[in-house]
């Protein structure tokens, strides 16, 4: 099942991405989970300065929901290099832009979520 020097799995994706798979689903395992700490960490934050100023709400500004995904993206990102499974990742054709993107897939549908969820 050789096409041009790759092999091919049964659903007729390359076999590198096939086998990849599995590892992009940890990733975004990995940004959901630090995604719902931080937003939590920030929540009970928010939380406290509700009672001591007055109302505010979960939601934040679109720059500041943007930073918050993109440094779930970079913390995911920095826990995978610490852990060497970049090496891996790279072997299997998931470059460091794909890897934070799918770890920050989870940040960036839960702003995008609150923000939807939020709006007057």
């Amino acid at each position: 099942m050789a096409r041009n020097g790759a092999l091919e799995s049964r659903e007729g994706m390359p076999e590198m991405v096939y086998r990849s798979l599995p590892a992009r689903r940890i990733l975004i395992l990995r940004g959901l989970v630090l995604y719902v700490l931080l937003r939590c960490i920030v929540g009970a934050v928010i939380a406290s300065q509700q009672a001591q100023f007055g109302a505010t709400t979960l939601s934040m500004a679109p720059v500041t929901s943007a930073a918050f995904a993109a440094l779930v993206g970079a913390l995911v990102l920095l826990d995978t290099r610490r852990r060497h499974d970049d090496l891996l990742l790279a072997n299997l054709g998931v470059g460091p832009v794909e890897l934070a993107l799918a770890a920050a897939l989870p940040a960036i549908c839960g702003e995008v979520l609150i923000a939807v969820g939020t709006r007057r």
